[in-house]
């Protein structure tokens, strides 16, 4: 029997819609297809490609007439107007067939696996069937949302599926918007009310109806005969909601970051998926050569994995640390919505710019993950450095890196000279990867007192030939092979140094070189106690873009195979130029009296130690935590890290060209000054009070970049952590006492952990939600204004919570004072769906008021304009961040004050505790009088601990009384005033920044005294 099905799509969703309806075919051979084509380019497209039973329609055909429809369509968004459409699209057609036959319903970005008959056996003689989000318990609260979903709905020609579908076009005439309000959401949350409209309806049971993003961590996938199951059950089609095709052979299978993948549904959907949108693309370009639509690049971030084509990996690898195989020709790039990450990839290594990151199952992996080490830009630029350093231009280079000062690896040195002593002076070296005799280069002053030296490089082909015609000496000499090295000098030491880890087979390598019996040194080699960890490492563009496979070796299997080859080891030496787990040792086989542990051995490491030490200067003299803070001692250094929103960073920077070029004090100073979160910058008002500070924003990305650039470093090439990376090198530059971070969920434990240097004191500021899974140990103090998170703080690891609010600065009252208050009431602040709803609909009450009683209204929002209602619009003024936000609170006469809820948030987003009760109070409480108008604010038992109201604030409980207690004040202009001059006076006494730099010193000073 033949199906009719519709669906509809713009050019944007072609390729999706051609993908999906060649997958109907497929799985419902003859079907009837009629697709709305939403613009001209679909219709035209899909005429040329002709498909059997493919019907395309111009949407003039279903809107015209249709007046309710064209009214619509003129008071909401696109892809409202594109739900609204649905029902109403169904109906026309439906009403066409004949009597008691069905249409189906289909979204474009559906994929069929199996036959649709099983759908139509489902609803055998029933007029209406539909089927369930089937959210699992971690995703139970998007059922918010709607039970069920409008991917797939069947009606048929008979009464009661025209009555039904009826009333759903009308429903969705009436109302249909991207928000939840009054048990509605879109067009889909009317589908709950289809059971009260019919007996005929059937709500599928088949698992296999409507897998997706939201349900698939709740069946168990496998695979029978090529078809993806849930439980056991063929899927009948995936929905990709979210889905974005990024270019050809790549997808991210969900830009939603409230879903997960996993490995079995990367490869049983979203892998076909990616295949058959390829395919449809490469259709569509057979007919429209010059197409280009629908590739979405703009929504995915590194936090959503990809799947990939071997072949497309691009940049991708400076982006993601960790791609995995997947499946034949395709990969994963792991992120952290893939579940399971940290076991596939584990935690990933940092040290300045380079990374190491991923756990792979072997080495092929790692490599077809990574770019090559023989890549010709390394070699290049390898060889550059050498030139440079042959020339007298620099006095040595590591990886291509020039350096102009002296720098001797001491317990390097000492190894080689322990062997010269033994052998009359003399030294032959065997460097195993010695790129153009760097570690040579570097150490030759030191080597120029022996009796003889030669040192020779054994390298790859393209070093050597380069080697030869441009470096060598009669000291330096290159080779292509260990036998060709041995033979040409009388080796008396190996040396395996930042080698070993490239090499496919490490420890086969060793145990031949180990078989000659010469004294070997393993140096700048990662490894780990028991056992070995196959990564990519990637270098950053600043010494040459570059990835390649790197092995984090066992260190008990280095040393078991050196001393079975009868070797004595020194003790383990950590490098001085990588980061923590590079480590090296010295490997000989003379006699006792001239073995690793003998007292000789001991005295020559020591030795160099101490020349090292000598060389590096005395050690950084801020206190231990032992020492007490003594009047007269040196000042307390006192760092705070602030965190601003990106977009008031991008407007802030784009309003003052140039400013970007300038050096980092001026842009601190130039953002301190715009005065965003100036009543959280508290530090800097201490630098009059005997105290060393520091103060930046971690997002400030051209202002980290030129501190950056002052002071030498590489910046971070890794975009997702450079705010990390910086602020990491920035404390263990500035080395603080006290470290003070605005944001303690992004610089948690982890990030604490790594610093080489700890503050004596580590203090964060949190008053907004706490996620599940916060970590706060290294955290001396968690303060806020809000009781219950300082009686959390404990509990998650903090070693106390000290209550603290920050200050108005007066600089910025008086900035403002001036202003005239010609609006008679606003609000400024965020507002986001779900988040902010008892916040939407007391600002929609106030703009009804405003609409009707004929006041001034200002709404500065920042957000998600889904959450503006048609009310809100007509007063909507552009977001007001720093300055330009006190600027338009003051002009406001009365300020309507909203809080927020403060909870405990699970990770499916339930919110479990609340821990503002009627004790949050946002700062806004205070910018707002502080600047000297009249603020109405929610009637919370806290407030009474900052301001008296009826005399320095008003409150109110509820919209009602919150525009009763407008309209008094907008006439009662005297009443205003008083209350508005008392707040003021109240917030820049009580209130102000002086009083709380003084509140914030003591807090410092008391913590500092208990932690002895």
């Amino acid at each position: 029997m033949s199906h009719a099905y519709i669906t509809y799509f713009d050019k944007n969703y072609l390729i999706k819609g051609l993908a999906m309806l060649d997958s109907l075919e497929k799985h419902d051979p003859g079907r009837t297809l009629t697709v709305i084509c939403l613009d001209d380019d679909t219709f035209q497209i899909l005429t040329k490609l002709a498909r059997p039973g493919v019907m395309p329609v111009r949407l003039a055909t279903v809107e015209t007439g249709d007046n309710a429809l064209a009214e619509a369509r003129g008071n909401r968004s696109r892809v409202e107007y594109y739900w609204t459409l649905t029902p109403t699209a169904i109906l026309r057609f439906l009403e066409r067939m004949p009597d008691n036959e069905t249409l189906t319903y289909v979204d474009a970005d559906l994929l069929f696996f199996s036959p649709l008959q099983t759908v139509f056996d489902e609803l055998g003689a029933a007029s209406v069937l539909i089927h369930k989000h089937n959210f699992p318990p971690r995703y139970a609260a998007f059922d918010v949302n709607g039970v069920y979903n409008v991917g797939l709905l069947t009606f048929r020609n008979a009464p009661e599926g025209i009555k039904v579908l009826s009333w759903w076009r009308d429903r969705c005439l009436e109302w249909c918007y991207h928000r939840c309000e009054d048990g509605k959401m879109g067009d889909q949350k009317y589908l709950e009310s289809f059971a009260s409209l019919t007996d005929s309806l059937i709500v599928s049971q088949n698992p296999g109806v409507g897998v997706a993003p939201w349900n698939h961590i709740g069946y168990r996938l496998s695979e029978r005969d090529g078809i993806p199951c849930v439980d056991g059950v063929p899927t009948v089609f995936f929905h990709y909601h979210a889905a974005a095709h990024a270019v050809p052979g790549c997808l991210a299978p969900v830009t939603d970051g409230s879903y997960i993948c996993t490995m079995d549904m990367l490869r049983l959907y979203a892998l076909p998926y990616l295949e058959a949108l390829d395919a449809a693309f490469d259709v569509i370009r057979g007919v429209a050569p010059g197409f280009s639509h629908g590739f979405n690049q703009d929504s995915i971030t590194a936090a959503m994995c990809l799947v990939v084509r071997n072949g497309q990996f691009g940049t991708l690898g400076e982006v993601y640390p960790c791609i995995v195989p997947l499946q034949g020709e395709y990969s994963v790039c792991v992120a952290p919505q893939l579940a399971g990450s940290e076991r596939l990839c584990g935690h990933t290594i940092r040290a300045g710019g380079l990374s190491w990151s991923g756990n792979y199952a072997d080495w092929k992996s790692a490599v077809a993950a990574s770019g090559g080490y023989d890549e010709a830009g390394i070699f290049s630029k390898t060889r550059d450095a050498a030139r440079a350093v042959r020339d007298g231009k620099a006095l040595w280079e590591r990886d291509s890196v020039l350096f102009n000062t002296p720098e001797v690896n001491w317990p390097l040195l000492a190894s080689l000279m322990t062997v010269a002593a033994r052998s009359g002076n003399r030294l032959h070296v065997l460097d195993f990867g010695g790129a153009f005799g760097s570690t040579f280069m570097q150490h030759r002053n030191a080597l120029s007192g022996l009796k003889v030296c030669s040192w020779h490089v054994v390298e790859q082909e393209h070093f050597v030939r380069c080697g030869q015609e441009e470096f060598s000496t009669e000291t330096l000499r290159f080779h292509a092979t260990v036998e060709e090295a041995l033979a040409a000098a009388p080796i008396n030491v190996i040396l395996l140094s930042s080698v070993l880890q490239y090499l496919e087979a490490p420890y086969a390598l060793l145990k031949k070189l180990a078989a000659t019996g010469i004294a070997i040194v393993v140096d700048r080699t990662p490894v780990l106690e028991d056992r070995e960890r196959i990564t990519v490492q990637r270098v950053p563009a600043e010494i040459y873009s570059a990835s390649y496979a790197c092995r984090w070796l066992d260190k008990r299997r280095l040393g078991g195979i050196l001393e079975r080859a009868g070797y004595a080891l020194s003790p383990w030496f950590p490098s001085a130029v990588d980061p923590q787990g590079f480590m090296g040792v010295f490997a000989d086989r003379a006699g006792k009296a001239d073995r690793a542990d003998s007292p000789t051995r001991k005295d020559n490491l020591a030795g160099a130690n101490r020349a090292r030490n000598k060389e590096r200067g005395p050690a950084p003299t801020t206190p231990t935590r032992g020492e007490h803070i003594q009047e007269g001692s040196s000042p307390l250094r006192i760092m705070q890290v602030d965190d601003f929103y990106p977009g008031y960073l991008n407007a802030f920077y784009g309003s003052r060209p140039g400013l970007a070029q300038k050096s980092s004090a001026e842009q601190g100073e130039a953002l301190f000054r715009d005065g965003f979160s100036a009543v959280h910058a508290v530090v800097p008002y201490l630098r009059d009070k005997g105290c060393e500070t520091d103060y930046f924003a971690s997002s400030a990305l051209p202002l980290q970049r030129a501190w950056a650039r002052e002071h030498g470093v590489p910046f971070p090439a890794d975009e997702r952590i450079w705010d990390l990376e910086m602020v990491r090198r920035r404390v263990e530059h500035f080395r603080p006492d006290v470290l003070y971070l605005a944001d303690p969920l992004r610089y948690n434990s982890r990030f604490l952990r790594a610093l080489s240097f700890k503050p004596r004191l580590v203090v964060g500021w949190k008053a907004a939600d706490v996620p599940f899974g916060t970590d706060w140990k290294g955290y001396d103090v968690i303060l806020s204004n809000v009781p219950r998170i300082l009686a959390l703080a404990e509990s998650l690891g903090a070693k106390r919570g000290v209550r603290f609010h920050p200050g108005m600065p007066k600089w910025i009252a008086d900035h403002v004072a001036a202003i005239p208050q010609d609006t008679d009431v606003c609000f400024v602040g965020s507002l986001f769906s779900g988040q902010h709803a008892a916040r939407a609909a007391l600002l929609d009450g106030v703009a009804r008021a405003a609409a009707q009683h004929g006041f001034s209204l200002a709404l500065h929002l920042s957000g998600d304009e889904r959450a503006v209602t048609p009310a809100m619009r007509p007063y909507l003024r552009p977001p007001a961040f720093g300055l330009g936000m006190h600027e338009a609170l003051r002009r406001g006469k009365i300020v309507v004050n909203t809080g927020g809820t403060v909870s405990f948030v699970m990770p499916n987003g339930e919110r479990k505790m609340d821990l503002g009760g009627d004790d949050v109070i946002n700062m806004r409480l205070f910018e707002a009088t502080g600047g000297g108008s009249l603020v109405l604010t929610e009637n919370m038992a806290g407030t009474i601990k900052y301001f008296e109201p009826g005399r320095e604030v008003v409150t109110y409980q509820g919209e009602a009384q919150l525009i009763d207690t407008l309209l008094h004040y907008l006439t009662h202009e005297d009443e205003r005033s008083v209350i508005a001059e008392a707040g003021r006076q109240r917030c820049l006494t009580e209130h102000s920044m002086e009083k709380a730099a003084a509140w914030f010193l003591r807090i410092i000073r008391e913590s500092l005294s208990n932690s002895f």
